[in-house]
């Protein structure tokens, strides 16, 4: 089995490539999924909530005001960070194991240089938009004022750095077939090293 992983910056378009892979028919594991289905987690909750008890209203995590707080404030994330990315990486590989029988199995994570696990992975597959297209999708994709996108997307590394350190780079500035197209030539680079 080999483990591609994708990863880029917010709407640098990860999750197009990454249903692209999965509608081929390959295994797709999806860090935010595993994220979202953590958050359900009583235990979890308890640990964000000693944390962040301004981000619960009426016992409930509102993950908007989450979100304000850590995108404003760098130690905040940290904090944030420190309890969820440990955990994500053992659901990851506890998923993987079911799968090791596959050739490719592909794993979304966006911040992958971020949390400098990108050694865990055969391969990674970024995903590389300039910033101004990066901002105009993410405000338009999440209805953010400017500062708000700026913000999110200073909040992780520059996708030139990522540039530096992936295997495979698949420039997302143009037609969704021409993405298509580069991660086919990727594809059959891996799977000649199966």
């Amino acid at each position: 089995m080999k483990t591609l992983c994708i990863t880029g910056g917010i709407a640098s378009g990860k999750s197009l490539v990454s249903q692209y892979l999965k509608s081929l028919g390959y295994t797709l594991i999806d860090s935010d999924v595993i994220t979202h289905e953590l958050l359900l987690k009583e235990a979890v909750l308890k640990e964000i909530n000693a944390f962040f008890p301004s981000a619960f209203v009426a016992g409930s995590l509102d993950k908007k005001k989450l979100a304000d707080i850590i995108f404003s404030d760098k130690e905040a994330k940290k904090h944030l960070d420190d309890i969820m990315h440990q955990k994500v990486y053992e659901a990851i590989f506890t998923e993987l194991k079911k799968h090791k029988h596959e050739q490719i199995v592909v794993i979304d994570v966006p911040l992958v240089y971020e949390t400098n696990k990108q050694d865990l992975f055969d391969y990674v597959l970024l995903v590389y938009v300039d910033y101004e297209t990066q901002l105009n999708r993410l405000m338009s994709r999440n209805q953010y004022t400017k500062q708000e996108a700026k913000n999110r997307i200073l909040s992780q590394s520059s996708l030139e750095e990522k540039v530096k350190k992936a295997t495979f780079v698949v420039d997302n500035r143009y037609t969704i077939t021409d993405t298509y197209n580069q991660v086919n030539d990727i594809l059959k680079i891996i799977l000649k090293e199966v």
